[in-house]
């Protein structure tokens, strides 16, 4: 299987922005781990099996409004908590299973987990996990997601 590196993370962010939410990025590449303090909403998702990890992404609200009024047609008005919460944990969910499939891993080598989706003001964020992270940002013209995969 192809190693689950930074590059594979970015093309698999970038393929589910662009066709799910008709994203235009801008740029991708590499970032520092997060400190595990932001604000805004963070989607998770645990990869379970030998390849497996905690994926996690985060944004701004603003830009989670955005992306969430995009992948369900939306007009401009803000769609709601509830709404961005289910809309980042699909983001989370098909980013998990493009990756997945990107491995070329099926339902016995890899499973992904319900995700869990934070949104607030102030958000505490720990991976039970000693290796660090692999980081991308993601940027679009509304701001950036950030996506890390901590390995398992």
């Amino acid at each position: 299987m192809a190693p689950m590196g930074p590059e594979l993370i970015q093309k698999a962010g970038r393929e589910v922005l662009e066709t799910t939410a008709g994203a235009n990025v801008v740029r991708s590449g590499t970032c520092a781990p997060p400190d595990g303090h932001f604000a805004g909403v963070m989607a998770t998702v645990s990869l379970s099996g030998d390849r497996g990890g905690t994926l996690v992404i985060f944004c701004d609200r603003a830009l989670a409004a955005g992306v969430t009024n995009a992948m369900l047609g939306m007009d401009g008005d803000d769609p709601g908590d509830e709404t961005i919460v289910d809309a980042m944990g699909e983001l989370a969910n098909q980013v998990g299973g493009t990756l997945k499939r990107a491995l070329g891993a099926d339902g016995s080598d890899m499973m992904l987990s319900v995700p869990v989706v934070a949104a607030s003001a102030s958000i505490s964020h720990h991976v039970k996990a000693t290796a660090t992270p692999t980081c991308v940002e993601i940027e679009l013209p509304e701001g950036v997601v950030r996506i890390c995969l901590w390995p398992g």
